[in-house]
């Protein structure tokens, strides 16, 4: 179980950042991104 945490953690994070439309990725771009 100890090792299953991170590996979601990093599966959700990846997932989040395929999912960014482009006015997000012009605001990481930016640094406005929080």
């Amino acid at each position: 179980m100890t090792s299953i945490v991170p590996n979601t953690f990093v599966g959700y994070t990846n997932l989040q950042y395929l999912n960014l439309d482009h006015n997000s990725i012009t605001s990481i771009e930016s640094g406005s991104f929080n």
